[in-house]
């Protein structure tokens, strides 16, 4: 008896290793989770969430088809999952892998981008039940990460703790509005089912849903003011960092690794040259698309429009072969020369 349990010891363990993990697989989880709920630091939890004063009191209760589309195309059963939202009936996390911080629900299988300095995923307020984002990074001074002292600025930190991730590594969980639409370099494209569609019909420029195209525009002015008033800089102004909210009805810019100054910052000076990929995507105009030519706005094809001339002149005013800057100044007047004229049409 003595050698067949010597023989075979080392497959009872294994087996009994095997139960375990299979059977007590859930228990383990949730008990790590538990775990980590209980070693978790809050610096800061805001409330309410959207600050009050804060123009874009986007408040998402149900994830856009246009994020959702993106993130899982053509994938029906996540994107029916999601639906319904991260938090049960008795506000706890409906799968076993999310993961509970503050008053807040993470799920790491909705991933909403990468970074040299970490990750954002998809997170849920419990008690409001607004979807946000989380930027998860490793600091040791998570105050005074850049992130953080530009949405302190901006009044969009909804909450910073430090807690274990699901590998059991200490990192850093930035709580910040979500960008709940779909980013302006793919708007157009693919199954994105952006309304404003730019085309070229004998000499014509025309572009359909206007209004909506203007809206947005207007919409990208105000989140920028905004920025200025509250002294803070955008220095990645890259197309993938402006999306188009609420079925296309606002504007919000992501990436928050720029620069505050102590006060607000004169309009003369806040340089938005970077931004007129987003402001002439926004315009329903994409690379290969309208002009059929790599350059958004081709001098040459420009050139040949026989109008109509006050969109001509926005769009020569933008142009992202101008090397020069373009204050948020010059953009607000260029704009409302625009849509003074768009008005007498």
């Amino acid at each position: 008896m003595r050698k067949y349990f010597k023989k075979h010891a080392h497959l009872m363990a294994i087996n009994l290793m095997a139960i375990l993990f299979i059977d007590g697989s859930f228990a383990m989880n949730n008990e790590y989770l538990e775990f980590k709920e209980a070693g978790e630091s809050c610096f800061y939890q805001q409330d309410p969430v959207p600050a009050q004063d804060d123009p874009y009191q986007s408040q998402p209760l149900a994830i856009s088809q246009n994020l959702l589309g993106n993130t899982f195309p053509k994938d029906e059963e996540k994107i029916a999952f999601y639906k319904d939202g991260l938090v049960d009936m008795e506000r706890n996390p409906r799968r076993v892998n999310m993961q509970k911080i503050g008053n807040f629900v993470i799920d790491y299988k909705f991933s909403l981008g990468y970074g040299d300095k970490g990750y954002v995923k998809l997170s849920q307020h419990v008690d409001t039940r607004i979807f946000v984002a989380v930027k998860i990074v490793n600091t040791k001074a998570p105050e005074d990460y850049p992130d953080v002292l530009s949405l302190k600025k901006l009044k969009r930190l909804y909450g910073l703790f430090r807690a274990p991730d699901p590998k059991g590594m200490e990192k850093i969980f930035i709580f910040m509005p979500l960008a709940n639409g779909i980013s302006s370099h793919v708007l157009g494209q693919g199954d994105s089912e952006f309304p404003v569609k730019a085309t070229v019909e004998h000499g014509l420029l025309k572009i359909d849903k206007l209004e909506v195209a203007l809206n947005l525009v207007n919409s990208f002015i105000k989140e920028v003011e905004y920025f200025a008033k509250s002294g803070y800089f955008q220095a990645d102004q890259g197309t993938s960092h402006v999306y188009a909210c609420n079925d296309f009805q606002d504007v919000c810019i992501v990436d928050y690794d720029g620069r505050q100054s102590e006060g607000p910052i004169n309009e003369s000076e806040w340089d938005v040259r970077g931004f007129r990929f987003n402001i002439i995507n926004l315009l329903g105009i994409h690379e290969q698309g309208v002009f059929g030519d790599w350059n958004l706005l081709p001098a040459k094809k420009i050139s040949k429009l026989k109008g109509p001339k006050h969109i001509i002149k926005f769009l020569k005013a933008i142009d992202n072969n101008n090397k020069g800057s373009y204050s948020l100044q010059q953009l607000k007047l260029d704009f409302k020369a625009l849509k003074l004229a768009c008005e007498k049409q």
